[in-house]
């Protein structure tokens, strides 16, 4: 009711019209590193880095809102999820680190899983030199695809 409300047509017309035209194809890009032990190392730097950027005390500022909980979704990422158990007195600061690197390369390894599954998936590599140019060509490339649709 809504959609003839605001076109005067059916829901169904605009359906069928829709369906005569080219059908969208979507373009998948990803970055994916070429070394999972290179990964693993970045992995760690990266988690570091985060908490000598105020990580940990992002995390305490969450907890001290009281609105959430380890239950809550947003505390459920990982990162968070260690972090928090470390506040919580659960266990000590190296095991949380420990835990954290471990959980996002678990997450990295689900990832890569699953890129390595799709078929029509463009991939490149992650710490290329001249990535943003070769990005930029692709998806250049494809919007003058569309546009010439």
């Amino acid at each position: 009711l809504e959609v003839h409300r605001l076109t005067g047509r059916p829901l169904s017309e605009l359906q069928r019209a829709a369906g005569r035209g080219p059908r969208p194809s979507v373009t998948t890009l990803a970055l994916v590193p070429p070394d999972r032990a290179d990964l693993g190392e970045r992995i760690e730097r990266r988690f570091d880095a985060m908490v000598e950027a105020g990580f940990v005390s992002e995390v305490q500022e969450l907890r001290a809102r009281g609105d959430l909980g380890m239950d809550t979704p947003s505390m459920r990422a990982v990162g968070y999820r260690q972090v928090w158990g470390y506040l919580a007195g659960h266990y000590e600061w190296p095991v949380a680190r420990s835990k954290a690197i471990a959980a996002t390369r678990q997450l990295a390894k689900r990832q890569m899983t699953w890129l390595r599954s799709e078929r029509d998936i463009e991939r490149f590599e992650p710490l290329s030199p001249d990535l943003a140019e070769k990005l930029l060509e692709r998806i250049s490339s494809e919007f003058a695809r569309w546009s010439s649709l």
